[in-house]
Formats: C-alpha cells, sequence, structure tokens
C-alpha cells in the first residue's frame, strides 16, 4: 500500500527539527502532528494542530493537586465541629440535678429548745427533769434535812440524796425549789422531811431525825416576804 505524501521528503519537525519522512504524519522524536488527521475530528475533540495535549485526570475524576484555599477551608470547618462537640459536653457535665424537696417538708428543720422552769436561777442542763413536792399553794413548816445548789443539781444527784435520807430513817422525803418561796434562802433544792401547819410540829419531828442529820432544821415554807418570825412582836 502506497501512503500519499504529505510533505517533501526531509522536512524538518517544526517542534524538534528532525527529520521527517514524505508520508510521516507524526514525528517519532516528539509526537508532534505534522499534517491534518485523515478522519475529520468533532469540534470537541478536535486540537489544533502544535497545541499540547490536555492535563491527565486521574481515574476518580479529582484533580491531582488540592487547592491551598481548599485545605484551609477545609480544616477551618473541622475544627469548627470539634470545637462545637466540645462545647455540648460540657454544658451536659455542668447540669446540676434540682433539688428534691418531698411534698410537706419545710426547707428548714424546726427545733425546739428546752429550757429551764423562769426564775431557777439554774445553770444551762442543770436541774432538767427536778419537780418540786412541795404541794402547790400551800404553806407550812418543815424539816429541812439537806440542801443542794441548783447550779450544778442533776436529777440523778436529787434522787441519790433524796434515797440516802429515807434510809437513815427520814419519812415523807421529798424536794422543793427555794426559789419559788421567798422564806427560804434561793438557788438551791431542799430535801425536806414532812409538811407541817405548825412550827411545833415540824419541831417534833426534827427531834425524831436529828440524830441522823446534825444539820437539819425546821424552816418555813410559805410565799409572802415576811416570814412569821419576823411578823411575830
Amino acid at each position: 500500500m502506497v501512503r500519499e505524501p504529505v510533505g517533501p521528503q526531509g522536512e524538518a519537525c517544526a517542534e524538534c527539527g528532525a527529520a521527517l519522512a514524505a508520508d510521516q504524519r507524526y514525528c517519532i522524536n516528539c509526537g508532534r502532528r505534522r499534517a491534518d488527521p485523515r478522519v475529520p475530528l468533532p469540534a470537541a475533540v478536535a486540537q489544533p494542530a502544535g497545541s499540547k495535549p490536555p492535563a491527565a485526570v486521574p481515574p476518580d475524576g479529582r484533580p491531582s493537586d488540592v487547592s491551598p484555599l481548599g485545605a484551609v477551608l477545609g480544616v477551618a470547618l473541622l475544627g469548627g465541629m470539634l470545637l462545637i462537640g466540645v462545647l455540648i459536653g460540657r454544658g451536659n457535665d455542668d447540669e446540676t440535678p434540682a433539688p428534691v424537696i418531698q411534698v410537706g417538708e419545710s426547707p428548714a428543720a424546726s427545733t425546739t429548745t428546752t429550757t429551764a422552769d423562769e426564775g431557777s436561777g439554774a445553770a444551762d442542763g442543770a436541774g432538767a427533769g427536778i419537780t418540786s413536792d412541795w404541794p402547790s399553794g400551800t404553806e407550812g413548816f418543815t424539816v429541812e434535812l439537806s440542801t443542794i445548789s441548783k447550779a450544778g443539781a442533776t436529777e440523778e444527784s436529787i434522787d441519790a440524796v433524796r434515797s440516802s435520807a429515807e434510809a437513815q430513817g427520814a419519812e415523807d422525803v421529798g424536794v422543793l425549789d427555794s426559789d419559788l418561796y421567798p422564806t427560804l434562802p434561793p438557788g438551791n433544792y431542799v430535801i425536806y422531811s414532812g409538811v407541817y401547819d405548825t412550827r411545833s410540829e415540824a419541831a417534833d419531828r426534827l427531834k425524831l431525825v436529828e440524830s441522823s442529820f446534825p444539820a437539819a432544821q425546821v424552816v418555813e415554807v410559805g410565799t409572802s416576804t415576811t416570814s412569821e418570825d419576823e411578823a411575830a412582836p
């Protein structure tokens, strides 16, 4: 088959200067096309003589080089998403459950303070639980066996002294608060024996117990500030 000549024999290539044969359409040295193609190509793929072929595109359709601006935007977007996640996580950790209040429960617990009787003169906690045995509203005489200061008196100490007096033969033993009766020295609990209308009756009882209670004496128990002895001429 005889090829149609496309140029003179030995013509130099316009790209690299290599010698070309008369029927040579492409330079075997640089690949430049020497003449028009034998079959007309569509306009979309036609390439004028002397133009460079288009850059190769990777199989996945993405350009081989990544734009610097695109890389910066991608990193910024990723950082923003991470920051949002951290903030959401901290917000959940800072949530504190609201206190639960039971229905009918008071916000502040009420407290009850127990105080000693008014006018007792005892120290805090002293005399708690001690009650007077002397008949309420009664005035008269009794035998004072002993006295205990209210400042350090306790229910146990009063019971111990009263039990000791009964063990030594005293009868009708009781305790009274001297602060309730102006005729008695204040600030004491009096351990007494008997309740009498007259001083002579109390004196008779004193004779029976004075051997066991050398310090015993007859005293007046009254609500008046003036005793019977002071009122006598």
